[in-house]
């Protein structure tokens, strides 16, 4: 969604979407919805009775290595970042002769 932040920055927060209805829809169902699914139904990494024979596996978690503030403000960065590029190159290809009909024939 940083994407059509810049392209609302770009049309002056015109109110003019970047995308169709339904590719929001869409974006709603299978990035959202899916793999919260998807990761409630298979996502194990060891059995039960290993984890409880193995209390340092938790370790990751509890001292916070795999998620905290750097790591949260990196992802958000990168994202933004990504964004940027997506819509310099859809402008960039956009303003070009040919690349688009413009009257939709």
């Amino acid at each position: 969604m940083v994407v059509q932040f810049y392209f609302g920055y770009w049309s002056l927060f015109s109110g003019q979407t970047l995308y169709e209805p339904w590719i929001y829809q869409m974006y709603n169902i299978f990035f959202t919805a899916l793999p919260i699914v998807w990761y409630a139904v298979f996502d194990f990494e060891y059995e039960k009775s290993v984890l409880i024979l193995n209390p340092e596996l938790y370790d990751l978690g509890l001292k916070k290595k795999g998620f905290n503030l750097k790591v949260f403000w990196g992802w958000v960065l990168f994202a933004f970042w990504q964004a940027l590029l997506i819509v310099a190159f859809v402008t960039y290809v956009s303003q070009n002769e040919g690349a688009i009909i413009r009257n939709g024939n």
